[in-house]
């Protein structure tokens, strides 16, 4: 049966490659250890509003990106794109929409 809610078809033919990195920290004997994984992702890429940077009290030294993506982003992960590092500090998990909002901030 098909979700009659899934909007994820509206990011079809915008998309772009981007990675998602996920950091995750082990404990091991004592020594934290961190593990990177990063995934080649398709996501639609744009600058936030003026009207969500507002909301948020987002730094505005700093260079914001707004991503739609169907695969699965959550709090503090990272997307690469255009070769900038941007971390997830804003999440819409529209998964019963077949996506996820996300406002990623740039890494300094």
């Amino acid at each position: 049966m098909i979700n009659e809610l899934d909007m994820s078809e509206m990011l079809e033919g915008f998309e772009q490659d981007v990675i998602l990195r996920k950091r995750t920290t082990t404990t091991v004997d004592f020594v934290p250890t961190e593990s990177i994984t990063d995934t080649d992702i398709m996501a639609v890429v744009q600058v936030p509003d003026d009207e969500t940077k507002r909301a948020e009290n987002l730094d505005y030294s700093k260079t914001y990106q707004q991503f739609h993506s169907v695969s699965v982003l959550a709090m503090n992960d990272f997307i690469i794109y255009s070769g900038t590092e941007y971390k997830i500090v804003r999440l819409c998990a529209h998964g019963d929409y077949g996506y996820y909002e996300a406002i990623g901030e740039q890494v300094k």
